[in-house]
């Protein structure tokens, strides 16, 4: 049987009956009534802490900071009081009655795009028992949604107010924080998407050194292989965590040992939630960790410089705490970007790490920064394929990578932004190999579980053609935890630096890592790009020979002793087989319903070895693509072309997928078409004079578009997104505005057309150059030793360039691939 204990089973707190609302205290002997009381609580879960409010400002928010401003959110009010009270009935009168039923509560948590979440959350011990009681303001939460085990929650509420974070499937990450600093009374709930990190994230330069432990055990270390992720049961590991922070960081933070212990709880919280879930890793905070918090501005570090904070950490904790007295320490600064010793947690280093950032809280400094830095402390490498950093051994992910131990967002080509709140499986393999058979093993407590990891299979091995569309599925088994499981499709070829995935790229990663999904099932490229006929910058398919290596990597999600664990196949593309696609239909041709048609699509030698494919099946969606709920033809002869008789539906977006049969390859027709009687059916309208044109600085700038629908005269226009300086008159059809220097660049327009059926998007670019007798004015010249980062600008060979991501020492020069510049127009220096 499953072990079934809450999280942080050892906090304890009494409940009086005043709390609960009720006639008589709980007796330590009487479980019947904690079952009771806990009922009641459940009852009251509904209460309507939250209220809609709007943004406004008055004189005493005058000197409050907006630190947080997603582009996107909902604004709400919190009756905190009421909610401190309401989580506080999480605790019993005796631990000998603590069970998931009494000692947990639900709670209503607003969502970013409208409506509640019913999350179940217990209490957790972020705080050891002795700081907690020195700090009984300060509270920190875990818990899961009451519909999916596998949306998780932690949250808290201290002096800073009420924090949560949310990990789903369902929503991605998102983040409910204070809308401004001394604020405790308005929240915004925001999806992490729409929260994009500042500038100062992408000046860091990250300073790293190994430990001895993995310098020695390097040939092994650098595997993340399946040894490290089949079946075996990681218990989960707590290791004693002292934090120390600068003087910035805690002026910061309000300059009190109390506000400062707020801000390091609340991060701490965050960090535990994707280290217990992926690492088995928890991070207790050591009872004495708040004395070295630096209040006076003459304290013992070297501000702006991680490199050297690194070590002056490592000595401040030893000397105020003792080696004995902690298992991994920590410097949390305001600025000097990261540092840490790679696998030196339970060494004599085990204090050197440091994280730093100009606006140290939010998911920037949570999760891309601190959750990066200690992860590397664990033994975790860079995983990203660009320059900075890179290592080699690691590099599993393209471009900056996604995940936690990647540079998304800072050193480009990048990928996305932000990095994704998890651990890339080859991290994974990391962290383990150093708790398993490094230093990570000499310290921290583990908690036996008899709960089980997943069994997984990822399938077998296959060959496919280049150039061609295919889908991964796999499956894996829970005792426990089959409900709650999450799947990651992750590719783990190393190669060559390319920072851009290439096509005929021989070695090395194509395909991004993305978030756990409750589908065995990754489309690769995605599916909305097949549809789309797009090939993503960041699933590129091979069109030569090589080999793939994938794991399929599950989680279980379980709330006491999480387990991931995964399997691997390999996909071959032959490089003289392909591309396999559908020919027919592939135009807006419209089909009788139960009518017989022709299927054709281009064999391209895979029904010859290596391939071998010999039969197909062929599957028809009527939404565009996204479903196939008609299967047209079974175990159809591979020769390129069928005959098959169309069931008795009518679609105006109908599209055909050709798949082969013991394989995963697959292509999907390339147009919408249509099946009907021919009476009736509406067609779309579409424009007929949409291009890209180009606007110069200063001059006024028209541009007239046109759009027709033959069987609907009434069509009407909008401009869905376009530049501020240009304006679109529905009436007159016509793309207005006089640019100025500062629209200089490429601006995205998307217009679109309605006959109040169908709607037709077009998407162009609107290039803004700069006059012919436009100055470099007073933009500085290049400088070969200096840093410059996403939109700084400078002069060189009389023209003007602009760095589209960090870089140093590479002169501007667009005519190289991957350039770090883009020309912005030529000028007189």
């Amino acid at each position: 049987m499953k072990k079934n204990m809450n999280r942080w089973i050892n906090v304890c707190f009494v409940l009086s009956a005043t709390a609960l609302g009720v006639s008589q205290a709980i007796a330590a002997n009487d479980v019947h009534s904690v079952v009771l009381e806990k009922e009641y609580i459940n009852q009251q879960s509904s209460a309507q802490f939250w209220q809609e409010t709007v943004e406004h400002s008055s004189a005493s928010e005058v000197d409050r900071q907006r630190y947080i401003k997603p582009a996107k959110f909902r604004l709400i009010q919190l009756e905190l009081d009421q909610l401190k009270h309401h989580l506080n009935q999480t605790v019993t009168a005796s631990t000998d009655l603590v069970n998931e039923r009494a000692a947990s509560v639900d709670l209503s948590i607003p969502l970013p795009n409208g409506g509640y979440e019913t999350f179940v959350v217990a209490p957790n011990q972020v705080l050891p028992a002795e700081l907690a009681a020195r700090y009984p303001g300060i509270k920190t939460f875990s818990g899961t949604s009451a519909e999916t085990k596998n949306t998780r929650i932690v949250l808290d509420y201290t002096s800073q107010g009420f924090h949560a974070m949310v990990t789903s499937e369902k929503y991605g990450t998102f983040y409910i924080d204070p809308y401004e600093s001394g604020n405790t009374r308005t929240y915004i709930s925001y999806f992490k998407k729409d929260y994009h990190k500042t500038k100062d994230l992408r000046l860091i330069e990250e300073t790293l050194t190994h430990s001895d432990s993995q310098l020695n055990n390097a040939p092994s270390f650098r595997s993340g292989r399946s040894g490290f992720g089949t079946s075996d049961m990681y218990p989960l590991r707590t290791y004693r965590l002292a934090i120390a922070t600068t003087y910035e960081y805690s002026r910061f933070h309000g300059g009190t040992k109390q506000s400062v212990m707020s801000a390091v709880a609340t991060t701490i919280n965050r960090v535990n939630e994707i280290y217990e879930r992926d690492l088995a890793i928890r991070l207790q905070l050591i009872p004495t960790t708040d004395q070295l918090f630096s209040l006076d501005v003459n304290d013992y570090y070297t501000n702006n410089r991680s490199d050297l904070m690194q070590g002056e950490s490592q000595i401040v904790i030893d000397k105020v705490i003792g080696q004995q007295g902690y298992d991994v320490g920590h410097l949390f600064s305001a600025t000097g970007g990261g540092s840490a010793l790679i696998g030196s947690v339970c060494t004599r280093g085990k204090g050197s790490g440091v994280s730093g950032l100009g606006m140290p809280m939010g998911d920037a400094f949570d999760i891309d920064i601190v959750a990066h830095e200690i992860g590397h402390q664990f033994g975790a490498e860079h995983t990203h394929n660009t320059g900075c950093n890179r290592v080699s051994y690691n590099a599993v992910e393209p471009g900056s990578g996604s995940t936690i131990m990647g540079y998304a967002g800072v050193c480009g080509p990048n990928v996305q932004v932000n990095s994704d709140a998890m651990f890339h499986s080859y991290s994974i393999g990391n962290v383990r190999h150093f708790m398993d058979r490094g230093y990570g093993s000499g310290c921290g407590t583990s908690e036996m579980s008899l709960n089980t990891p997943p069994v997984v299979r990822a399938g077998p091995d296959v060959t496919i053609p280049k150039e061609t569309p295919f889908v991964l599925t796999g499956s894996a088994t829970d005792t426990e935890d089959q409900a709650s499981l999450t799947y990651s499709w992750e590719q783990i070829d190393r190669g060559d630096l390319v920072a851009r995935p290439t096509a005929n790229q021989v070695t090395g990663p194509t395909f991004r890592a993305k978030l756990p999904t409750v589908s065995p099932t990754r489309y690769l490229p995605n599916l909305d790009a097949i549809i789309n006929n797009q090939s993503p910058t960041w699933e590129v398919l091979s069109s030569v020979a090589r080999s793939y290596k994938f794991r399929l990597v599950a989680r279980d999600n379980n709330a006491e002793s999480p387990q991931v664990s995964w399997d691997e196949r390999v996909i071959t593309v032959d490089g003289t087989a392909g591309p396999f696609v559908v020919s027919e239909p592939n135009t807006k041709i419209n089909w009788l319903p139960g009518s017989t048609q022709t299927v054709r699509w281009q064999v391209a030698g895979t029904h010859l070895p290596p391939v071998s494919v010999s039969l197909v099946n062929i599957l028809l969606s009527l939404d565009g693509g996204k479903t196939y709920p008609h299967s047209l033809a079974t175990n159809a002869p591979n020769t390129g072309k069928a005959e098959v008789v169309l069931p008795n539906s009518i679609s105006n977006t109908a599209r055909i997928k050709v798949e082969a049969v013991d394989n995963i390859f697959f292509d999907i027709s390339n147009v919408d078409f249509s099946i009907s009687e021919g009476l009736g059916l509406n067609q779309a309208p579409e424009f007929t004079s949409v291009a890209p044109v180009n606007a110069t600085s200063g001059t006024a700038y028209h541009y007239q578009v046109s759009a027709n629908d033959v069987d609907s005269p009434e069509i009407r226009f909008r401009a869905k997104t376009k530049p501020a300086w240009l304006s679109f008159d529905a009436s007159t059809l016509v793309l207005s505005g006089t640019p100025t220097d500062a629209d200089i660049g490429s601006h995205q327009v998307i217009l679109q057309v309605s006959d109040s059926q169908i709607v037709t998007s077009q998407t162009f670019q609107i290039t803004v150059t700069g006059s012919a007798t436009q100055t470099c004015g007073t933009v500085e010249p290049w400088s070969a030793s200096q840093v410059y980062v996403t939109g700084d600008q400078v002069s060189y060979g009389n023209k003007t360039f602009e760095a589209r991501w960090w870089t140093k020492g590479q002169q501007p020069d667009v005519s190289k691939v991957d350039s770090d510049w883009k020309l912005i127009d030529p000028c007189q220096p």
